[in-house]
C-alpha cells in the first residue's frame, strides 16, 4: 500500500528544475511549509550541473492553489527553479497487485553507447517489470572510451519468469558488450 492511499486531502505533483546551488530545497520547503503542506514523497537530486525534484504533497483543506502557484513561481526568478503543479489521482492502479513484488537491482556497465537503456528497458517492460528508480552516468574511462553505469531498483512479479528475464537481460548485455548483473534486495520501508 503507497503512501498516496493513506491520504483523505488532495494530493499534488510539484516538480522542478533549474541551477543547482545551496538553498533550493529550503526555499520550497518554506513555501509549502507556509501553506501547511505534507510531503509525502519526494526525490531529488543534481543531474548535469541542474537540480531536479519530485515532490508528492498532500495539501490541506482550503488551501489556497494560486497562492501556492505564484509563490512556487518566485522560485524561477531567485533561483531559476521552474516549478510545475499538477493534481494527482491518489487512487491506485488495480491492474497489478505490487505488495507480492520482489524488489531486485539490475545494473549494467560498459563502454558508453546509443541504446543501452533503451534495450534494458524494453526487456523489463516486455516482462512486465516495474522500474521504480532508474540512475545512469558515466563514471570514468577515457574521452574515446567512456564508461556508462546504470543501476535500477525494479519490482518483479511472482509471475514473472525470472529466469526468462535473467537470460535476455544477460542477451542484451552480451550484444552491447555490457555486463549486467540482477540480485534480489531487501525492502526498505520509510
Amino acid at each position: 500500500m503507497s503512501a498516496l492511499s493513506f491520504s483523505k486531502n488532495p494530493i499534488t505533483l510539484i516538480s522542478g528544475i533549474g541551477p543547482d546551488q545551496p538553498g533550493i530545497v529550503l526555499a520550497l520547503c518554506d513555501v509549502l511549509f507556509r501553506h501547511d503542506c505534507n510531503i509525502v514523497d519526494t526525490t531529488m537530486t543534481r543531474l548535469g550541473g541542474q537540480f531536479a525534484i519530485i515532490l508528492i504533497v498532500e495539501l490541506p483543506d482550503g488551501v489556497d492553489m494560486q497562492a501556492l502557484q505564484e509563490e512556487c513561481a518566485l522560485l524561477e526568478g531567485r533561483f531559476g527553479l521552474k516549478a510545475i503543479i499538477r493534481d494527482i489521482d491518489n487512487r491506485e492502479d488495480k491492474r497489478w497487485d505490487w505488495s507480492k513484488s520482489t524488489p531486485y537491482m539490475i545494473s549494467g556497465t560498459g563502454v558508453d553507447q546509443t541504446g543501452i537503456t533503451y534495450q534494458v528497458s524494453k526487456c523489463l517492460s516486455e516482462h512486465e517489470v516495474n522500474v521504480t528508480d532508474l540512475n545512469a552516468k558515466i563514471i570514468g574511462g577515457d574521452e574515446n572510451r567512456p564508461v556508462y553505469m546504470m543501476m535500477l531498483e525494479v519490482d518483479i512479479l511472482p509471475q514473472t519468469s525470472l529466469s526468462a528475464l535473467e537470460k535476455e537481460l544477460q542477451a542484451i548485455g552480451k550484444a552491447l558488450n555490457v555486463e549486467v548483473s540482477m540480485r534480489p534486495i531487501e525492502a526498505v520501508v520509510l
